[in-house]
């Protein structure tokens, strides 16, 4: 089996107290303060499960959010059917040096299983299937830029995370409290669940952790509890 690498943590914007609610103004990394009247990239965060696929060039695996985290059937065998060892090979060949060895390699797809029997309202995503979007890929420890993501997508026909354009922190928050439909679902009537925001620039903190933020609809107070 691959080797597993969990993907990047994704703080929320603030701090939490002792009974888990945000502290509005209290930001919960330094970096957020500092680059919050920038523009940062949005993306509409999926209520699912976080998944990968692993391709070394002779093997294609499919990871679950942790090594040994439990992934439902139904997904595994949609992702089983999505992306095939062909198509891996035929995107990401193998490639030899100058004596003919091997150049060793690791791809990992990053995204999001959803639907039907994922997480309590999968259902309203996708009523009797389940699917699978792409929020990230790595090559050789090496993240890609979003039109390299893209390019890659489009060859192996996989679906991408929504894109929300160019917000601010605050504007990204107030579309959150707001509340906005998921472009996604069958259900028409449903609330996304939020944003995650990447700045324009790949930026790392001093732990060489990626900076990336995520806004949740449900962290905030609303009429309808």
């Amino acid at each position: 089996m691959l080797k597993h690498k969990t993907y990047t943590k994704i703080n929320t914007l603030y701090k939490r107290d002792e009974k888990g609610k945000i502290i509005l103004g209290d930001f919960s990394r330094p970096e957020f303060e500092y680059l919050h009247k920038l523009p940062w990239i949005a993306y509409e965060k999926i209520d699912g499960t976080n998944m990968s696929y692993y391709w070394d060039g002779h093997t294609l695996e499919i990871h679950g959010k942790t090594e040994n985290a439990s992934i439902p059937n139904h997904l595994f065998a949609k992702m089983n059917t999505m992306v095939t060892k062909e198509m891996m090979e035929k995107v990401f060949p193998l490639k030899y040096d100058e004596a003919g060895n091997e150049i060793p390699m690791l791809v990992i797809i990053y995204g999001e299983g959803y639907g039907s029997k994922i997480q309590k309202g999968g259902g309203r995503y996708i009523s009797n299937d389940v699917n699978f979007r792409v929020f990230d890929i790595n090559i050789d420890n090496w993240w890609l830029e979003l039109d390299d993501v893209k390019d890659i997508c489009s060859k192996l026909n996989l679906e991408m995370a929504v894109p929300y354009g160019e917000l601010t922190i605050e504007e990204a928050e107030k579309m959150v409290i707001k509340g906005f439909k998921s472009t996604i679902s069958e259900d028409e009537t449903l609330i996304a669940e939020g944003l995650v925001l990447r700045p324009k620039v790949q930026l790392f903190n001093k732990r060489g952790e990626r900076i990336m933020v995520k806004i949740k609809y449900c962290d905030y107070p609303h009429e309808n509890g």
